[in-house]
C-alpha cells in the first residue's frame, strides 16, 4: 500500500483512519516530503525525509522499525545505581533505584523487570516515573545483615534489552 504525504506545505500523511492528522496509522510504504512551515509541526509518529525519498514505517507490534536514515535502535541504559555498587549502609530497608532510559522510546514499567536476591520484585511494589526515568524500590521488611544483589532487566518495545547487576552491603550501625 503506497500512501502519499499531503501536497501543501505541512508534511502530515493522507489516508490513516478517519484521516486522523496528528495520529496516523500507516503500515507499508509510505511517502514523506519534508515540512516546509514553521507553524506545523509533524507529530512524533512521523518521519521526515527528502521528497519523494520513500522511507518504510512499521506497526508497534513490528520487531525492527526503520528508525530513519543513520539513526540506530540502542538498548536501554541502566544508570545511577542506589545504593552505589559496593556501597555498605546501615539501613536496613534502604532505597534501591537506578535511571532506566531508552533513547529511542519512553519506557514503561512493563519494561522493566526488578529482581533482589535473585527473586523478582512484583511491579506493584515498585514505581517508575516514566518523565524522571526513574526506578524506585523500598523492601517493606527490614533486609539482613551482609550483602544483596540487585538485578534490573530493561527492554525496549523492539526487544532490545540490556540488564544491570550490582551488590551492596548492610552492616551494623
Amino acid at each position: 500500500m503506497l500512501q502519499q504525504a499531503c501536497s501543501g506545505q505541512c508534511g502530515f500523511l493522507r489516508g490513516g483512519p478517519g484521516n486522523d492528522m496528528l495520529r496516523p496509522s500507516i503500515r507499508g510504504i509510505v511517502q514523506v516530503t519534508s515540512c516546509a512551515s514553521t507553524k506545523t509541526q509533524p507529530s512524533p509518529a512521523m518521519i521526515s525525509a527528502p521528497v519523494s525519498e520513500t522511507v518504510r514505517l512499521r506497526d508497534r507490534a513490528s520487531a525492527e522499525p526503520d528508525w530513519g536514515r543513520g539513526v540506530v535502535n540502542t538498548v536501554p541504559t541502566i544508570t545511577n545505581l542506589l545504593p552505589a555498587r559496593d556501597s555498605s549502609t546501615t539501613d536496613r530497608t534502604p532505597l534501591i533505584g537506578a535511571k532506566v532510559s531508552d533513547a529511542q522510546t519512553n519506557l514503561q514499567k512493563a519494561n522493566i523487570t526488578l529482581f533482589r536476591d535473585g527473586t523478582q520484585i512484583a511491579r506493584t511494589q515498585f514505581t517508575y516515573d516514566r518523565v524522571t526515568d526513574r526506578l524506585r524500590y523500598t523492601p517493606p521488611i527490614a533486609l539482613s545483615l551482609g550483602w544483596h544483589t540487585v538485578r534490573v532487566v530493561a527492554r525496549d518495545p523492539q526487544g532490545l534489552v540490556s540488564q544491570k547487576v550490582w551488590s551492596f552491603r548492610i552492616v551494623r550501625p
